[in-house]
């Protein structure tokens, strides 16, 4: 035999329902607009960690070794002339959006940039370019 239902059978109404997903959808909303902002951030954190990581390797080679490397693939796994290891980089970075730095060794020491997330010089935001160091002394005779 079955019953019919009865008006306090246990249970949640339409009307409660929709207000438990208006606030769930209201919290989403906070926290996305909350969130989104960070991975940017994050992104240009890594970057600046990146770029210090490199001119770091490079600045480590030539304390021991009096030159710096020429190229970027020189940091990595770095040997000396007798085969010992060096510190270096295990591997080159890349940046969050999958380009490569670019690695150039100026009469002052190694420079070294990001062009950002579309890969082109200049831009703002995450289109931005990161060059480290960033406070590069000119070379004698140079106007700035």
């Amino acid at each position: 035999m079955h019953r019919a239902p009865s008006k306090s059978s246990p249970g949640f109404t339409l009307l409660e329902l929709i207000v438990v997903l208006a606030i769930l959808g209201t919290l989403a909303t906070i926290v996305t607009v909350k969130v989104i902002p960070m991975i940017g951030e994050g992104y240009r954190t890594k970057v600046r960690a990146d770029l210090m990581a490199i001119v770091t390797a490079a600045n480590t080679l030539y304390a021991l070794e009096g030159r710096y490397r020429e190229s970027s693939e020189e940091l990595v796994d770095p040997r000396s002339s007798d085969g010992r290891k060096l510190p270096g980089l295990d591997d080159y970075p890349i940046d969050p959006w999958g380009g490569e730095y670019a690695y150039e060794l100026t009469d002052d020491g190694p420079v070294v940039r990001c062009l950002g997330k579309d890969g082109r010089e200049g831009g703002e935001g995450d289109d931005a370019d990161t060059v480290w160091p960033s406070n590069r002394r000119r070379a004698p005779g140079q106007e700035g």
